[in-house]
């Protein structure tokens, strides 16, 4: 190993950590060799990049005048990479009290150790019914549990108690398989909405009845993952949407955050993929209560407590289409914050132009994004698509003309934007640019450029130009086959 690893690694160590894993390198109960110390502390400039790595010169700390060997450097960067994964896995061990503690329980069983028994399985119960943060883990710890608990019965020869130890025990197994095999189900059907191929896991034939029928549901995670197989299976079948959302509002505090996102994401994709997509508009009102619910109890954010930008950009659009546009504003204003900060001052000043757009007040659109220009391609081609919607709105035709042409220059010049987003984007300036000079009474070319606009398959913001041609005269009837 050429030490690029170790390092790598350790440059995501943060300065506590660095600190313990000097500890555990000075500790001989860890680290017998104390060569592994020299060559951390050699590696600490590398790591904070305020030197290269010099392989002479680390030889030199480590071995003084013994000639240079590649083969032994590496080995001992190997070593010290092996110190690392140890540490990374003990810290995480650590971490984990209710896990240590089980662990320890068989080896307390010696009947001199009873008292050490009884004390640390008293406090296993105790904690670990106090937190359910992973439930998961928490039907898991209690399988281990109540093992340990049953085998100790049984080896006293009380048979009559490690019966009834048994029995807990696989029923904690089959809530811990049953919730995780509910989810990997789940997770292999929410894939049908983004990829082509199949990903094959099966419930066995007769699983959802059988947990109907043995009472399973009192254990809310099972019940929720149940809904989601329900919901996702059989989409026309809308009771179980309802009956999930329902369930999440209502025992939102009493299921693990671990687990509550995942949830979220399959009632939002179920939404928009299931319903939405296929023009069941009435649950935009769905999801945006959804979101909002999500938004106020925190649920939405990242482990960074950041807000991830698709979902930013959902929440908008979803909010705008129901015409909340005072909830919207105040949501940009205040969760623009809580985006990553390299992003935030192009979100805010964009979505709050979406947000006057919608609601006609053309002329702040146009102080919000005439003088700005943004890096960020996305929202650079949305601005200046906002910008042509506006100046048509407010019949600007001198202002419109020359955003038509300093727009296809932009996009000619502009290697970065692909050959397809550039065609729907120089389709709508063409088709703008022949809406603003067509004469409204002229139904035979309004038909004619209907009918254009409709078939073409690359145009931005369809929708919205098939509707403005609308507006300048009738929609036609009937299409002639010329």
């Amino acid at each position: 190993m050429s030490g690029k690893k170790i390092i790598n690694l350790l440059k995501t160590f943060s300065r506590q950590e660095r600190l313990l894993f000097e500890k555990w390198l000075k500790s001989p109960f860890f680290n017998e060799n104390q060569l592994l110390l020299v060559l951390f502390e050699q590696l600490q400039a590398v790591i904070d990049e305020t030197c290269e790595l010099d392989k002479m010169s680390i030889w030199k700390a480590l071995f003084d005048t013994t000639p240079f060997e590649d083969t032994t450097l590496r080995r001992t960067f190997s070593s010290l990479l092996n110190q690392a994964y140890q540490f990374l896995s003990i810290r995480q061990y650590q971490s984990q009290t209710i896990k240590q503690k089980i662990d320890l329980l068989p080896l307390l069983t010696a009947p001199e150790l009873s008292t050490h028994h009884a004390g640390v399985l008293r406090n296993v119960e105790q904690n670990l019914y106090t937190d359910i943060s992973d439930h998961a883990d928490f039907q898991y710890h209690l399988y281990q549990l109540t093992k340990v608990i049953y085998k100790n019965k049984e080896l006293a020869g009380n048979l009559n108690e490690s019966c009834r130890h048994l029995e807990r025990t696989d029923l904690h197994f089959d809530r811990y398989y049953f919730v995780q095999k509910l989810k990997h189900y789940c997770d292999a059907l929410g894939y049908r909405n983004f990829i082509s191929e199949e990903v094959d896991i099966k419930l066995l034939p007769g699983t959802m009845a059988y947990l109907e029928e043995q009472a399973f549901f009192d254990d809310l995670l099972i019940k929720a993952f149940y809904l989601v197989a329900k919901m996702l299976n059989h989409p026309e079948e809308e009771s179980a949407f309802f009956d999930l959302k329902q369930l999440l509002f209502d025992k939102c505090s009493q299921l693990p955050k671990s687990e509550l996102k995942t949830l979220f994401i399959h009632l939002y994709n179920y939404c928009i993929h299931k319903k939405i997509n296929v023009g069941e508009s009435s649950f935009f009102s769905e999801l945006f209560d959804i979101y909002q619910f999500a938004l106020s109890n925190k649920i939405i954010y990242n482990r960074e407590g950041e807000l991830v930008q698709q979902d930013y950009k959902n929440i908008i659009t979803v909010g705008l289409h129901v015409k909340a546009f005072d909830w919207v504003e105040n949501f940009i204003k205040e969760q623009t914050q809580d985006l990553p900060i390299e992003q935030r001052q192009n979100a805010l000043t964009y979505n709050l132009a979406k947000v006057y757009f919608f609601r006609g007040e053309y002329q702040k659109v146009i102080s919000q994004l005439q003088e700005v220009e943004y890096d960020d391609i996305v929202y650079a081609l949305g601005s200046k698509l906002m910008l042509l919607k506006t100046y048509y709105e407010l019949d600007e035709y001198l202002a419109l003309d020359s955003l038509i042409d300093s727009f296809r220059i932009y996009l000619r010049r502009n290697k970065t934007i692909s050959t397809q987003v550039k065609r729907q984007y120089l389709n709508i300036l063409r088709f703008v640019k022949k809406m603003s000079m067509i004469d409204p009474y002229n139904t035979q070319a309004l038909e004619k450029l209907y009918r254009q606009a409709e078939e073409c398959k690359a145009l931005a913001a369809k929708a919205w130009i098939l509707d403005k041609i609308q507006l300048l005269g009738k929609r036609p009837t009937a299409h002639t086959n010329e």
